[in-house]
């Protein structure tokens, strides 16, 4: 029952009866951003995260729209882009070093050239260090396609005693050249693998 003092005010156990205690998960109000503030979170982001100069930008604005600025002022005119220019600068945001981890993991998994590039991409990594860190790997398409169809068993890959009659054989040879055409492969060679029975074979060719 709701507690009322003399003056009708309602009491603070009143209010807790009625309203319930204020949680401890109760969201927390942060204050607007000024430029002091958006440089520390520029420098919090990019320490733990290896972003490339976009990402930053897209991060910022992120922020300034969620927190707004100091005193209901507009975003001084080109202050994000300022800013993750100097982080650029001083050497902690490198589009050319993401752009090299990013072809490092495609490649560990065996993902081929189309689908490193959609990772550059998702990542804000520019043509310029895309085409660069494409260019120093080292292994070939076929390398790479093998490398993927082996973590996946496919073809040459394929588990033994796995039935491939007539019946079957069409339906697991779409399925494998899919898995690697999805993996940025190109048609013909995915093909060529899943009806290999042996890596001597596809080398040999």
């Amino acid at each position: 029952m709701t507690i009322v003092k003399q003056t009708g005010e309602i009491s603070s156990k009143g209010m807790i009866m009625a309203y319930g205690r204020p949680s401890k998960f109760t969201k927390k109000v942060l204050k607007p951003l000024n430029s002091e503030l958006l440089r520390a979170i520029a420098l919090y982001y990019v320490g733990r995260f290896a972003v490339t100069e976009k990402k930053l930008v897209e991060y910022l604005n992120r922020k300034i729209r969620e927190r707004g600025w100091e005193n209901g002022a507009a975003v001084p005119s080109e202050l994000v882009r300022n800013l993750a220019s100097d982080m650029v600068r001083i050497g902690v945001v490198n589009d050319t070093s993401v752009a090299t981890m990013v072809v490092g993991q495609a490649h560990r998994k065996g993902f081929g050239e189309r689908r490193a590039r959609q990772m550059l991409y998702i990542k804000g990594v520019g043509n310029t260090d895309s085409n660069q860190a494409l260019g120093e790997e080292q292994d070939t398409p076929m390398a790479l396609a093998l490398r993927f169809a082996e973590k996946r068993g496919l073809g040459p890959f394929r588990r033994e005693g796995k039935q491939l009659d007539s019946k079957t054989m069409p339906k697991i040879i779409n399925r494998e050249v899919s898995a690697l055409v999805r993996a940025g492969h190109a048609i013909s060679l995915a093909s060529r693998i899943v009806k290999a029975t042996s890596v001597e074979e596809l080398l040999e060719e």
